[in-house]
């Protein structure tokens, strides 16, 4: 019978005449009467064995046995494991935790969901829950939500909040049946979302009330055929006077302003003659049978209102708003990984354009009772600065005022053929092949007497572009151009796309730094915060703080310092795959090797070794010298500096 044992037990082995092994040696008797150094008791040879079983120690005699020992291998093998139990049993324990712990990491590798993660970098962002908004689906439209994942998640209207979302379809032409519809019970009427909710309440209790459903506001007014419309929406609801959402700080139409930030009272107002009246009240009412508006105090007054929402596509996602689907996602993870998250689902973190987007993503947790907190798709400078992942503005109003940054520049005006062609071929050298906003908007469908070049350029409209149905105001006043049919088409003012800007023409750019189409201005006099220096491109300078595309691009910055140190540079940085531009432009280059206390980017200049046009992250906060640039060819006009 062969049997293992350890070396260090041979000298505690007694063995009978059998055949024994250790180690990888055979044991066997030596022959009778066989005795070394006149010891009378016989002794046990080993030779050894013709392969290998385990290595050990090479032992050529074992001690003796008494002669007549009775003990055999299987008794000896039983009486060590009771001596040496102890050990045995540790080992065997060892085995078994071992086992578990294999288990346990192949369960969590290849059995439990993994979340997308970033790279592990310590960016001080704590794990949130986020959510998603995406595009509503048309009929001929390439991504639908009804098979995305939905959570469910809870806020309160004091909490951060987080989402992702996809820009929306601006296909030039979209099919004449996709369905423009209301949520949450509202009436379509007169292109709006409306809601009649009779219960009486101060002015104050029914915008709070209004809220509930999906963000609502009370009701806007802002042409004569709104204020016919709403008068026969009321017809039938036996009441004498409404809330609408409009407060008014003097007694003059000048000191009027829509509720939730959707601007004065410009174009349109049906006060009552000696109306708005502030020592009544600053809230206004409209009363059904005459259509009169009239003032009254917001917190003693109470009546019934009427609720608004924007219309939006059918779509089968649960939170459609403005033509968007929003996604919860209850996952406590990271930014990045949230980030990470929207990607996969064709998405991107949610970015916040309006007072009332906001309170549509707050009316998607009311049903949390605790307060916590959730992603935004944004970056913060300070208060007052963000920069939102997506590369959006804070709402496309915002487009003219974009325009004039260039110079005073313009919405584009195409008033000849002529320059309908060259625009056309502008943009095809461009390769721009989605729709892109002009500078016309109209307020009667199917009139081109009824359409207006912005800032006050005159209706002449020459060039009959439009495409079939169009100008169509029930789709939106504004106007866009699409590139691959040529035509223009009406939409929305709030929808967002790319747009053109219009300048008079100049002379060859004299700026100092001038490199591949842009003028460079290193700002080295007067060290400025990240804030400070983006505002000081663009108002002292006529410019953006930089944008950096390429190597090559990324090393002439770095040449135009010949001091060394750190600059900043109009980038900031939530993790070190993701740097958002302050220029909105697309981040297609990235240099960033090392993230500090902070989001903003630095660069180093004037070193004399590797590290010289390198990036790193630090605190928004401390000052230092920053490059701004423009594009060339762009005169900037009186009340700018030259830093060249």
């Amino acid at each position: 019978m062969n049997v293992l044992f350890l070396a260090g037990f041979l000298d505690k082995i007694k063995l009978n005449r059998k055949l024994v092994m250790f180690h990888n040696y055979e044991c066997i008797d030596h022959p009778n009467n066989f005795s070394r150094d006149n010891d009378p008791e016989d002794h046990i040879r080993f030779r050894p064995l013709p392969y290998p079983i385990l290595s050990g120690i090479d032992v050529e005699y074992a001690r003796p046995f008494k002669r007549g020992s009775k003990t055999t291998c299987m008794v000896f093998f039983v009486k060590s494991m009771l001596k040496y139990w102890k050990v045995i049993l540790l080992c065997a324990l060892g085995f078994v935790i071992l086992f578990l712990l294999i288990f346990i990491a192949i369960y969590m590798v290849f059995i439990l969901p993994k979340h997308p993660e970033g790279p592990t970098i310590s960016t001080g962002f704590p794990n949130f829950q986020f959510t998603t908004r995406l595009a509503t689906t048309r009929s001929s439209i390439l991504f639908t939500t009804k098979n995305q994942p939905e959570t469910t998640t809870k806020i309160s209207a004091t909490t951060l909040t987080t989402i992702t979302t996809i820009a929306p379809d601006n296909s030039p032409n979209p099919p004449e049946n996709f369905n423009i519809i209301c949520t949450n019970g509202f009436q379509l009427v007169n292109g709006k979302c409306w809601k009649f909710i009779s219960q009486y309440q101060s002015k104050n209790n029914s915008d709070l009330e209004c809220q509930k459903y999906s963000g609502s506001g009370l009701a806007t007014i802002q042409t004569a055929q709104d204020n016919l419309e709403l008068q026969k929406f009321l017809k039938n609801q036996n009441v004498e006077r409404v809330w609408i959402g409009l407060e008014c700080l003097g007694n003059e139409d000048e000191k009027c302003e829509w509720d939730n930030q959707q601007g004065p009272l410009e174009e349109y107002s049906n006060f009552e003659p000696g109306f708005p009246t502030w020592f009544i009240g600053n809230c206004t009412f409209l009363d059904s049978a005459t259509g009169k508006w009239f003032s009254a105090d917001c917190f003693v007054d109470e009546m019934a209102y009427v609720c608004e929402l924007p219309t939006t596509i059918e779509d089968t996602c649960e939170y459609n708003y403005a033509d968007h689907c929003y996604l919860r996602n209850d996952a406590w993870i990271t930014f990045q990984a949230a980030l990470d998250t929207c990607h996969q689902q064709c998405s991107e973190m949610v970015s916040v354009h309006s007072e009332l987007e906001n309170r549509f993503i707050q009316s998607m947790y009311l049903d949390v009772t605790d307060q916590y907190m959730l992603w935004l798709g944004g970056l913060a400078a300070q208060q007052d600065y963000i920069l939102w992942t997506d590369n959006s503005l804070n709402d496309y109003q915002n487009a003219e005022n974009e325009c004039l940054k260039y110079n005073g520049a313009t919405l584009l005006d195409i008033r000849t053929d002529t320059i309908n062609t060259a625009l056309q071929s502008y943009l095809q050298n461009e390769k721009v092949s989605g729709p892109v906003w002009i500078g016309l908007y109209c307020t009667q469908t199917g009139s081109l007497g009824k359409c207006q070049w912005s800032f006050n350029r005159g209706n002449t409209v020459k060039v009959k572009q439009f495409a079939d149905k169009n100008p169509n105001v029930t789709i939106g006043n504004c106007v866009y151009f699409d590139v691959s049919s040529k035509q223009w088409y009406s939409e929305k003012c709030t929808e967002k796309m790319a747009f053109l800007c219009e300048v008079p023409m100049t002379a060859e750019d004299s700026c100092v730094h001038n490199y591949n189409h842009n003028c460079y201005f290193p700002i080295t006099s007067t060290p400025r915060t990240f804030a400070q220096s983006h505002l000081a491109c663009q108002t002292k300078y006529c410019s953006d703080l930089v944008s950096i595309h390429s190597e090559l691009e990324n090393r002439y910055v770095a040449s135009l310092f010949n001091h060394s140190g750190d600059t900043i540079i109009g980038g900031m940085a939530p993790t070190m795959n993701t740097v958002i531009w302050s220029d909105r432009s697309p981040a297609f280059y990235n240099n960033l090797k090392k993230m500090g206390g902070g989001n903003c980017l630095h660069m180093n200049v004037g070193k004399n070794d590797s590290t010289n046009g390198q990036w790193f992250s630090t605190g928004c906060s401390e000052s230092y010298s920053y490059v701004c640039k423009r594009p060339t060819g762009i005169k900037c006009g009186t009340g700018y500096d030259d830093p060249s």
